[in-house]
């Protein structure tokens, strides 16, 4: 859980320099505005002198500017004020906590930078308030043109989610207890004839989503298209306009990006885009959404489209905007059309459900890494076992050198065994052949590293009808936790079977699988399918590296270590322990502890 408190945000007060100093004309003003900047960019400690600005967006909550250093360096000076009358220390200090836990993740997110007070945001003699931000070479887009964008921003959605699975949403605070609260939405939408007459027909259907029923979640609460950030090849980079960041439901934020990229011009609902939103959505959201979550969606859909018609109209009322009344009107229609195609909508969850995975390269643990903290990283794509999203809240120790010398030496070692076993292993299978009916070998499916399936190799042990007997056997198994299968004098093994299993004969095939790359020599232990699926969260990020012949667990126990004991040891292996000189340690290890027979079965 993330407890660390975000840095100060008490403004500090710029002192007021006359404006008018210089002579008047353009560029004399466009002069002082970038000695403002410069002042401003002082305060926040930047390094080197303002070269130019240039503005990029005028909201009614703020002014943002690109300003260029002659570092180089290029940033985001924003001029803002709260949406909706919240409390602007509070705004900032949600938006760092959630910004720094994304960073400490290594994923692509705003950076505020600090005063020498180390306070994120200040405030001029003029009562404006600043902060400075790290600027992303990026595009935006205003609407999903196709079905590709509509379900790369249902992706992008569920990554944020995902990306704070270990993040305890109570730390945030909830700076507009009433931001979701849909009946006093809609009892103060002001007067717009029959769009506020629909609204109030619409009033208990809408209160009928029941929030407080289900997780609570970190929400952006503003998931426009428009605050979604892509790189040049328009995968996710960042999720921008964290203002109204604050502990919720998470199907707000399903339900509001969906509307957005679903919505055609005439404000009719396009099902082809919410059926690809929905599936970029469930994609990665399927390994952590509850079954009520899911069941609710339809109706958070019809919900938040009501919400917007409601605040929409108190924008017109409050500043004259005409395009915050067509957005009513438009979203009217919209909120039909999802209310008259409930079953449609249920019905394309149920599809996104049962879609299988498909590879991606986008990271599924939140939005693309940049390049720069990503060199030494290792990055999961959608696991082909279950379709699961493997998140993963550890870093591997260990870089891409590492990595390339660890396959050469598998490579080399596994090549070497063979060739000096390869007698030994042919007296073991034609024994296997002789004392019991069936092959010499056993192959059997086995999770690799991001949840890939191979054929494993292994001298079989046991009769051939042992997998039919496993079920009536399971009751008995010996190994706490109830994941991993194992018990003493196991009536399916024969008695050739007992002493090789006791002096690890039967894994010498798996040099094969260490040959073709399926394992490695050193690594956490590999595991059944039907073990990975009774995994728990965190043992999942066992598969962040390839699985190993041997390792942590093989040498520490083995059958006499508990299910827990054995994803601790690996899990540090994985995180504190993995190197060269160390796999090599674990090696001469297995050596000593095969020819003593410890922990075996």
């Amino acid at each position: 859980m993330n407890k660390k408190e975000p840095a100060a945000s008490a403004p500090l007060r710029m002192e007021q320099k006359d404006k008018n100093a210089s002579s008047s004309g353009g560029v004399s003003l466009r002069s002082a505005f970038k000695a403002k900047l410069q002042e401003i960019g002082d305060l926040f400690r930047l390094p080197g002198e303002v070269v130019s600005y240039k503005e990029l967006k005028d909201s009614p909550y703020s002014i943002t500017y690109k300003v260029v250093y002659d570092t180089k360096k290029i940033y985001v000076f924003q001029n803002f004020t709260a949406k909706f009358g919240a409390n602007v220390e509070d705004i900032m200090y949600n938006a760092e906590l959630v910004t720094e836990h994304l960073r400490g993740k290594h994923l692509s997110s705003l950076h505020f930078h600090h005063t020498n007070f180390r306070e994120n945001f200040i405030q001029d003699a003029s009562g404006d308030n600043w902060r400075v931000s790290n600027y992303f070479d990026s595009k935006e887009y205003e609407q999903a043109d196709d079905l590709d964008f509509a379900e790369q921003i249902g992706r992008a959605v569920a990554s944020f989610q995902l990306s704070f699975l270990d993040f305890d949403p109570t730390a945030l605070r909830n700076i507009l207890p009433d931001y979701h609260n849909t009946r006093k939405l809609i009892e103060e939408a002001k007067e717009e004839g029959e769009i506020t007459e629909y609204l109030k027909e619409s009033m208990e259907d809408a209160c009928a989503f029941q929030p407080k029923e289900l997780p609570i979640r970190v929400t952006h609460n503003n998931t426009k298209i428009n605050h979604f950030l892509f790189d040049q090849n328009n995968e996710p980079l960042a999720l921008i306009s964290l203002d109204l960041v604050m502990p919720a439901t998470g199907l707000y934020d399903l339900a509001h990006a969906a509307n957005e990229a679903c919505i055609d011009k005439d404000g009719s609902l396009n099902l082809s885009k919410l059926k690809a939103y929905l599936e970029g959505y469930l994609r990665v959201a399927r390994s952590f959404l509850s079954q009520e979550e899911i069941k609710d969606i339809p109706q958070a859909l019809f919900t938040s489209a009501i919400e917007s018609i409601a605040v929409a109209c108190r924008q017109y009322h409050d500043s004259g905007m005409t395009r915050k009344l067509e957005k009513a009107k438009r979203f009217v229609i919209l909120s039909k059309d999802i209310k008259n195609n409930q079953e449609a909508i249920k019905g394309l969850i149920e599809d996104a459900l049962k879609a299988p995975a498909k590879k991606t390269g986008m990271t599924l643990n939140g939005f693309r890494r940049d390049i720069i903290a990503s060199k030494d990283w290792y990055d999961y794509e959608i696991g082909e076992y279950m379709g699961i999203a493997l998140p993963h809240k550890i870093k591997p120790k260990g870089g891409k050198f590492y990595a390339f010398g660890k396959r050469a030496f598998d490579i080399f070692a596994s090549l070497m065994a063979i060739i000096i076993l390869a007698l030994p292993m042919l007296i073991i299978g034609l024994i296997v052949v002789c004392t019991s009916k069936g092959s010499a070998f056993y192959f059997s499916k086995r999770v690799g590293k991001n949840g890939k399936i191979f054929n494993f190799y292994k001298f079989r042990s046991m009769y051939k009808d042992a997998d039919k007997r496993l079920d009536e056997l399971l009751a008995k198994n010996e190994v706490e936790g109830g994941v991993i299968f194992k018990i003493k004098d196991d009536p399916r093994i024969t008695p050739f079977g007992k002493f090789i299993r006791k002096t690890s004969l039967d894994e010498l095939p798996q040099f094969f699988n260490v040959l073709k790359g399926d394992m490695s020599l050193i690594g956490p232990r590999v595991g059944l399918p039907r073990e990975v699926k009774e995994y728990p969260e965190e043992a999942l990020d066992r598969l962040l590296v390839p699985q190993g012949l041997s390792g942590e667990w093989q040498v520490n126990g083995r059958s006499t270590t508990t299910f827990n004991q054995m994803v601790e040891m690996d899990l540090d292996y994985i995180q504190n322990k993995r190197g060269f000189w160390y796999d090599i340690k674990l090696m001469f290890k297995t050596i000593a502890v095969v020819f003593k027979g410890k922990g075996a079965e």
